[in-house]
């Protein structure tokens, strides 16, 4: 309706502006308003497609900057997803491997990423399975922990060679979820691989790790690939 008004408003003004004697036949220039009046219906339906066809551009437009700017929201959010989960494991990888006593288990480790163990899906739903699991393996290692830590005051030695493969698992998750970063910075989002052999076996070798103590680090590499 206000497109209508509009268009025959403009419309309105074009005839205004001209000397319709020109543009009337010569068996209607003796009536010129009859002229004028079947000129202004037609510059009205001529002005509002242009009209209709300017709203239409913005309009597109506008959907089209809004949806620019939701899908730029969620490369952001994923990408701040993915770096405060590389952070809380590499801090797990470092506060497990050196646990010696109760006090070592305080604050939760693992705590931020068992937090964010929803939001990690937007990262890519491959880590997040992952992530999960760690997060168990990581609370049942905290529950030994502490009941050898409470009985005995000392870890035992099946828990104290866990706590060495959980840390070499934390270390890869964790720089898989900064490849993963990078992926959603370059591209958009993150497909793998999340990780390369030549730094997979790098921290295999710091860790005095191998392929059999991989664990859920094998599916990762078995739906995304190693580089």
């Amino acid at each position: 309706m206000l497109i209508m008004g509009f268009s025959t408003l403009l419309a309105f003004v074009f005839v205004r502006a001209y000397d319709f004697a020109y543009f009337c036949p010569t068996t209607e220039k003796d009536n010129l308003t009859v002229c004028a009046r079947e000129w202004l219906s037609a510059a009205s339906g001529y002005f509002a497609t242009i009209v209709a066809a300017v709203t239409i551009y913005f309009l597109w437009r506008q959907i089209n900057q809004t949806a620019a700017h939701r899908h730029e929201d969620r490369v952001n959010e994923a990408r701040n997803i993915a770096n405060l989960v590389l952070i809380d494991l590499s801090e797990t990888a470092g506060r497990i491997r050196s646990v010696g006593s109760i006090l070592d288990l305080e604050p939760p480790i693992s705590e931020l990423s068992r937090q964010m163990l929803r939001d990690v899906v937007k990262v890519t739903p491959v880590l997040a399975v992952a992530l999960q699991k760690h997060c168990g393996e990581v609370a049942r290692f905290t529950a030994d922990a502490r009941r050898d830590f409470g009985h005995l005051a000392r870890l035992m030695p099946p828990h104290i060679e866990e706590r060495r493969l959980i840390a070499f698992r934390a270390n890869v998750l964790s720089h898989c979820f900064g490849v993963a970063s990078s992926q959603i910075t370059n591209v958009g989002s993150a497909g793998g691989p999340f990780i390369t052999g030549a730094m997979l076996a790098e921290i295999e070798q710091n860790y005095s790790a191998g392929p059999e103590d991989r664990d859920y680090l094998s599916y990762v590499f078995e739906v995304t690939g190693i580089g």
